[in-house]
This record gives structure tokens, C-alpha cells and sequence, in this order.
């Protein structure tokens, strides 16, 4: 089993990003590392929220107020 240290794998969370900025439904949709390196995944994402407000223009882009996001993160 990896330590923290030399974790080798990664971890792919998935959230809903609102256009003011918040991150809602973040759950971890893979994980080969451990709990540790997946906890620091979900507060990189966490921590920082709320995110900027998006433009109106990207608004009517997406087409709605939301937006499924999955992000990997890789452990080498």
C-alpha cells in the first residue's frame, strides 16, 4: 500500500459549477491514492470557492446556469 508520499494513481472528482461562482454536488468519482491525497483534491477545489462570476457572455454560451465539471488530479 502507498504512503502519502509516494502515492502513485489519481483521483477525478466531478461538481456542478454555478455561474456565481460556486462549486455544488463535489463528490470524488475515482480514487486509486487514498483518502489523504483525495481530501487535498476536494479542498483544492473546495477552499477556494466561490469562484468568479461568469460573464454574461459565457452565460449564453453554456445555455444555463450550471455546468458539470470533472477534473483529474495525477499523482506521479
Amino acid at each position: 500500500m502507498p504512503t502519502a508520499r509516494n502515492a502513485r494513481g489519481r483521483v477525478v472528482l466531478k461538481f456542478n459549477m454555478q455561474s456565481d461562482g460556486s462549486v455544488v454536488g463535489l463528490e470524488v468519482i475515482e480514487d486509486s491514492v487514498g483518502v489523504i491525497q483525495s481530501l487535498v483534491c476536494q479542498k483544492a477545489v473546495s477552499e477556494p470557492a466561490p469562484y468568479g462570476r461568469w460573464p454574461d457572455d459565457m452565460r449564453r454560451m453554456i445555455g444555463n446556469d450550471s455546468r458539470e465539471v470533472r477534473f483529474s488530479f495525477f499523482y506521479n
